[in-house]
């Protein structure tokens, strides 16, 4: 059995414990023999080992991620170079990124670049007309400000793709 305590020094340790009890004549309990051996070592490196693991599979996770996204950008990139209108484009980046499990939308900004339009969106048409209910406003004539600090001014300005994996509020 391991149990845990806290030495003088206040540090945790832990030892591996066997207690047997001893017998009289009788066969009654009088008293109890125990023996325990500091494993408080082997414990911290079991826990380091089990933290690297974890880093190791969130690790693999992002690069199986990455990949499947570096595949899909590939496949959007040939894609885009056939397509003959502004709105096939948009499709055609929706679709890959619903091939990867996603939902996107695809903005455009306003001619005096101040704010951005949906031009096209893969989430569901029942559920977008449920959140254009709910906030009284068309989704797709809806304009975002692009606010100074905001995540779309960064965008724009940096000219950099950034990846959010939470909600914005638009």
């Amino acid at each position: 059995k391991f149990e845990e305590f806290t030495g003088q020094d206040g540090e945790t340790r832990w030892v591996s414990a066997t207690k047997v009890p001893v017998l009289d004549e009788k066969g009654r309990p009088c008293g109890l023999v125990g023996i325990s051996r500091d494993i408080t070592e082997r414990i911290r490196s079991e826990e380091e080992q089990a933290q690297v693991e974890e880093m190791l599979r969130r690790s693999l996770e992002e690069v199986a991620r990455s990949h499947r996204w570096l595949l899909a950008l590939n496949q959007v990139t040939q894609a885009v170079q056939h397509a003959n209108t502004r709105d096939e484009i948009y499709h055609i980046i929706g679709d890959e990124v619903v091939n990867l499990g996603h939902h996107a939308a695809v903005f455009t900004l306003t001619d005096d670049q101040s704010h951005l339009i949906i031009r096209h969106t893969t989430f569901e048409f029942n559920s977008l007309r449920a959140a254009e209910k709910l906030a009284g406003i068309s989704v797709t004539d809806h304009r975002i400000p692009i606010v100074i600090g905001d995540i779309y001014e960064q965008i724009v300005v940096d000219r950099q793709a950034v990846l959010v994996d939470q909600a914005v509020e638009l």
